[in-house]
């Protein structure tokens, strides 16, 4: 794909130009570990100003989805309008070359509402992959979010194959106990 910064900022103004955004909307962070951009207090305290106040939790709700490139506006439309209609703030990073999107939703730390606001967003931002021909990817470690939601993207056949390939190479399952294939999503 190439990483080379004239490379990067031909992709950004490629995506701003086919989602009719204004240009420099788009913008590069050179790192890996967006959760820690996106939850860093100034940033946090800069959204919760222009929200009114509160007290909003960074929630990673969509971590680890792949939209293909060609299906990226829609996808992201999508997003905004269900943000929109949950009216729930957030941040959308990832990489325009690969389709790689990290959704983070600022949710209400309400304690009667907490859990069910995360499990909608992160429900939606899947279905919404789906939807788009996507997929979870387990990007950045966030597989265990998206265990649930396995049997979207694959047959029970593939799954039972991923489990028989994890019990191959784990007969003690040392690696990761418990996640992604034998998870107790309940």
């Amino acid at each position: 794909w190439g990483t080379s910064e004239k490379t990067i900022h031909e992709k950004q103004k490629r995506l701003e130009m086919s989602l009719k955004l204004p240009r420099g909307y788009v913008s590069f962070i050179n790192t890996n570990d967006s959760f820690d951009i996106l939850t860093e207090s100034s940033h946090v305290d800069k959204l919760l100003s222009n929200y009114g106040g509160g007290s909003l939790i960074p929630s990673a709700t969509g971590s680890g989805i792949i939209i293909p490139i060609e299906n990226l506006g829609e996808a992201l439309t999508d997003i905004e309008n269900y943000h929109n209609d949950k009216r729930l703030m957030f941040n959308v990073t990832g990489n325009v070359g690969s389709g790689h999107l990290n959704i983070v939703s600022l949710i209400s730390s309400n304690q009667d509402t907490y859990a069910k606001d995360v499990a909608g967003a992160i429900e939606a931002s899947f279905l919404i992959a789906k939807k788009y021909k996507g997929s979870g990817s387990a990007l950045s470690g966030d597989g265990l979010i998206g265990t649930p939601y396995l049997p979207l993207f694959y047959s029970a056949k593939i799954l039972e194959i991923f489990s028989k390939v994890k019990t191959i190479w784990d007969q003690h399952d040392i690696l990761n106990p418990g996640k992604k294939i034998s998870v107790d999503t309940s």
